[in-house]
């Protein structure tokens, strides 16, 4: 999951920061999770990755694919 930041970061710093943010977040939140055991400082990391990935998600309805009228497929 780490890996995922280190390829998109070059890919969406400049034009997508919110994706990015949103991105990381969700990688930060995998990874906290998978933790065996959590304390309040884990718990509290846990609301911040998805307090971001609240305010950021919004940004992926710019990207939504439109209808193919061709028929191609994707």
């Amino acid at each position: 999951m780490r890996v995922l930041i280190l390829v998109v970061t070059p890919l969406l710093l400049k034009k997508a920061p919110d994706m990015l943010a949103y991105t990381r977040a969700i990688v930060d939140f995998v990874t906290i999770v998978q933790y065996r055991l959590h304390d309040k400082e884990t718990i509290r990391y846990l609301k911040h990755a998805i307090d971001i990935i609240n305010l950021t998600k919004g940004v992926f309805s710019k990207q939504q694919v439109t209808k193919n009228k061709k028929k191609e497929p994707h």
